[in-house]
């Protein structure tokens, strides 16, 4: 990892898109992570290189304009969570499991497929990735009845600094508090997040004026 490895399919750009600075460096390698292992051995190879590391996860790429969140000014390499978008439900307990690949769309597809008496308060813009979402504390159309997203998140796995994966009891309070709103990516890697589903008429009415 220590040398630019030239292959296209190892090397990673963004093409065609515009950020307010453009003196970044390109990553140095791409590692796309199926699961949390890889995601703690680039943690691991990353710190051993005295790289930077990015993730690249849910939907949202392009609204980060200033590119902080896969781009930077300093050797780096980008952790793509590619496959992390499985959704688990579970109608007895009203709660789901999301993965942090998954996008506010593949969530609410998801839940209609199993029930027609649940939903989720989260946005409107089913392409937008629900990490970010939930980090950022997450409006939607059902906000004023339920709240925000980030106030139905009852747990979360996430990968420190230090490659450790911590469950709900291991992340404690005030960490979970703090990523619900305050930005997942300050304190870690999250890889999981359990929701708590709420309840909606199986049928609405839809109008605009």
């Amino acid at each position: 990892m220590a040398k630019k490895i030239p292959s296209a399919i190892l090397t990673f750009r963004f093409p065609g898109l515009v950020y307010f600075e453009n003196n970044f460096e390109d990553p140095m390698i791409r590692n796309g992570a199926p699961d949390e292992t890889e995601i703690q051995a680039a943690l691991v190879c990353s710190k051993k290189h005295a790289l930077q590391i990015r993730v690249k996860n849910g939907g949202g790429m392009t609204r980060d304009y200033e590119g902080l969140s896969y781009l930077c000014k300093t050797p780096f390499v980008i952790s793509d969570l590619v496959d992390l978008r499985l959704i688990s439900i579970d109608l007895e307990e009203e709660t789901t499991w999301v993965l942090s690949k998954a996008t506010v769309g593949d969530l609410y597809y998801t839940i209609a497929q199993n029930s027609r008496i649940h939903g989720f308060p989260a946005g409107i813009c089913q392409c937008v990735g629900i990490d970010g979402h939930f980090s950022g504390g997450g409006v939607g159309t059902m906000t004023r009845q339920y709240g925000l997203a980030a106030e139905n998140i009852t747990a979360t796995n996430l990968i420190d600094a230090d490659a450790r994966i911590l469950n709900r009891e291991a992340v404690g309070e005030d960490l979970l508090l703090a990523i619900r709103g305050g930005g997942g990516a300050s304190f870690g890697i999250i890889v999981a997040w359990k929701i708590k589903l709420v309840w909606v008429p199986p049928v609405v009415t839809v109008f605009t004026i």
